[in-house]
């Protein structure tokens, strides 16, 4: 078998990009990093952010170093991301949700009312969307607003086959639908 190559959804294999280092600091001797991404904004800026076991959303610069986005959160997580027009958004199953420019300063609490427990996040026809711990609760919010998740008949939330016992655990935006997973 081929190594180091990529498998594109269309045309042949092709050799893997090269990769770059994002940290050359340690987090911590013990501190893992549960989830990241990158966040591209429309004004080309470009941020790597990644959540951390030990609570906190960090920023890698590209010098190397590391900055603290937000400390002080549930430790133990893992998390999940999304970009939302130029906000990246945040949860971990156990705080609130957070939103970020990609600087300390603009990382905030997301406003609204979103599900205080999201543990999964993705966007989908210009809404985001929220799964929340241990359950079949998908919510979404109004369309093209993020901060507002309960709008009549805009923003609203659906029981996904709550009768089989299992959970969601994820859901990705696919062309016109978006396509949920849940544990069996």
């Amino acid at each position: 078998s081929a190594r180091h190559v990529d498998y594109p959804k269309s045309g042949g294999v092709r050799k893997r990009l090269d990769t770059a280092t994002y940290n050359t600091t340690t987090l911590g001797a013990a501190v893992a990093i549960t989830g990241g991404f990158e966040l591209k904004r429309s004004n080309g800026d470009r941020f790597i952010i990644g959540g951390t076991d030990d609570g906190r959303l960090v920023l890698f610069n590209s010098d190397g170093t590391t900055t603290n986005l937000v400390t002080g959160l549930t430790t133990g997580r893992r998390w999940s991301f999304a970009t939302y027009n130029d906000l990246g958004l945040c949860v971990n199953g156990a705080d609130a949700p957070r939103q970020t420019t990609g600087t300390a300063a603009g990382t905030t609490t997301l406003g609204g009312s979103p599900p205080a427990t999201a543990q999964f996040v993705f966007t989908h026809g210009n809404r985001a969307l929220m799964i929340t711990v241990n359950a079949t609760l998908l919510s979404w919010s109004a369309l093209n607003n993020e901060a507002n998740w309960t709008a009549a008949n805009d923003a609203g939330s659906v029981e996904v086959a709550d009768s089989d016992g299992g959970n969601l655990l994820w859901g990705v935006s696919a062309v016109s639908e978006a396509l949920l997973g849940k544990e069996n």
